[in-house]
């Protein structure tokens, strides 16, 4: 859970989606996505086959009893510090979760994490994943507006020389904590960005699970109906 001090000293909690592996969460994205897509197409239950990952599309789908597709999933964050704050995290959960850990995992986790002398990653002395921990952290403002954070991220995946663009559904991973929902949709109406793509939309998960269970937003944002 993150919470965001705002200027006056109020606090507000802000619930998101924490996966410890990125390609867990892409699936659950997926999963969710899905969920509420296919239904809206059409209106009935599909089967789904996933045809390929990675190559080169995150995901390229064979629906039942109708078109095949693919689905690109992309991250926006109200600044490059949120990212790496999540990225250490989740390399801190990682390692809590192995039995052992390599001299180059130790240096990575000595950087991202500095401790005191007298403190170890060693799993033999528990010393550290014996503590409970809480990551503190400070993040400024965001330097861009929303609209700017999704034409940038959409541009980057128009850009790349991939061929299906069209045929391809990107989902747009929202991971700003400094934007209202009425912020977001404000600025949906301003969006100016020539892609090729099948369409567009915005994801906000809140929490999620591998078989589908959690809480979460679409926002699509084209074509609109």
């Amino acid at each position: 859970m993150l919470v965001r001090i705002e200027r006056d000293g109020t606090s507000l909690a802000l619930v998101r989606l924490h996966v410890v592996d990125q390609r867990d969460r892409e699936e659950i994205i997926l999963t969710h996505f899905l969920k509420k897509y296919l239904p809206l197409i059409y209106q009935r239950d599909c089967g789904v086959n996933i045809l390929s990952r990675d190559a080169p599309w995150d995901f390229a789908l064979e629906i039942e009893g109708g078109e095949n597709f693919n689905v690109e999933i992309t991250s926006i964050a109200d600044n490059k510090s949120l990212f790496e704050l999540e990225s250490a995290e989740r390399e801190l959960s990682s390692a809590k979760l192995n039995k052992k850990l390599s001299p180059h995992k130790i240096q990575k986790l000595d950087k991202l994490f500095p401790r005191e002398e007298d403190e170890n990653f060693s799993r033999e002395e528990n010393s550290f994943f014996e503590k409970q921990m809480i990551t503190v952290s400070s993040l400024p403002p965001p330097a861009e507006s929303y609209e700017s954070l999704l034409s940038v991220a959409i541009s980057a995946k128009a850009s790349k020389r991939h061929g299906g663009k069209e045929e391809t559904i990107l989902v747009i991973d929202d991971q700003t904590t400094a934007f209202t929902s009425d912020e977001i949709l404000s600025s949906l109406n301003n969006l100016q960005t020539v892609d090729p793509f099948k369409e567009i939309w915005i994801y906000v998960g809140y929490w999620g699970t591998l078989s589908g269970d959690g809480e979460y937003t679409l926002i699509k944002v084209r074509p609109i109906a």
